[in-house]
């Protein structure tokens, strides 16, 4: 078996992807509370780093998801844009929930994304949730090409060329990622759902929010789908921001070098802001 038999396989016999924190999810659509709102815009402010990616339905044809994540009170807030069902747009919240997006996209602020998230986010702009100008204005950090710049310095082979999520988490992180949901129907309404637990207990009486009578396992799936991307791209922006987490995966690397490229011990240079 040549060498990239053996990484391939390697890669397809390992455990499922674990978030490994406590996380928060919120399901903004024309049922979120407007507390609820008020309470993000709030947690939003107190933040300087934000990962934002998105997801599009038939075939990627349409726009459908803004997924968001930000740390804050040592908890993962996850935030579940679904623009196919927003408020309309004369109620107050609406306007709020366009405040905190507002406040999320500010320059001073720092965006990071597999993608190239001022492309995908220029095809929402007909929900009107923020303006050009903002997008163009956006701090972003690309997370593939930092990836890409660590293993051309990392391994003195590459097996493969243009990593997905899926590979890099893999590789790093030794767990695999479903993509399964990645190209189908994200405009099908998470809110039907929604659980009040989702919200975290922000409020004390819970959200008056639609709950259907039994479990749907194909939502559930792009539910989980969705937040897992985002956990997954904040795993590798950990691991090139803290020198102990990127110790850990170096040696990880090392210790497995019989499945994986030669190694080389140089540490990335990581510079992919516009």
């Amino acid at each position: 078996m040549d060498q990239n038999q053996t990484i391939l396989q390697y890669l397809t016999s390992l455990p499922k992807f674990r978030s490994g924190v406590s996380k928060k999810s919120y399901f903004i659509s024309h049922t979120i509370p407007y507390e609820t709102v008020i309470k993000l815009i709030d947690l939003a402010r107190q933040t300087k780093q934000f990962i934002i990616q998105t997801k599009r339905y038939d075939k990627k044809k349409y726009p459908a998801l803004i997924q968001i994540l930000f740390s804050q009170e040592q908890t993962l807030h996850i935030i579940l844009i679904e623009t196919m069902h927003l408020p309309s747009e004369d109620l107050i919240k609406f306007k709020k929930i366009q405040h905190l997006l507002y406040i999320i996209l500010l320059r001073s602020n720092t965006i990071y994304s597999w993608k190239n998230i001022k492309h995908e986010l220029h095809l929402f702009l007909k929900f009107k949730l923020f303006l050009s100008h903002q997008l163009e204005d956006m701090r972003v950090i690309h997370v593939k090409d930092q990836l890409a710049n660590w293993l051309h310095e990392t391994f003195d082979k590459i097996p493969y060329y243009g990593w997905n999520l899926k590979t890099a988490i893999a590789y790093m992180f030794m767990e695999d990622l479903d993509v399964s949901p990645i190209d189908t129907d994200w405009n099908i309404g998470f809110y039907r759902e929604v659980r009040p637990d989702h919200y975290g207990g922000l409020l004390p009486n819970g959200p008056a929010i639609i709950i259907v009578p039994k479990p749907d396992p194909y939502r559930i799936k792009h539910i989980k789908y969705a937040i897992h991307e985002c956990v997954a791209v904040n795993k590798i922006v950990s691991f090139f921001e803290n020198p102990w987490t990127r110790h850990i995966v170096e040696l990880f690397l090392k210790m497995n070098s019989y499945v994986l490229p030669p190694y080389k011990t140089v540490s990335p240079s990581i510079s992919n802001v516009d």
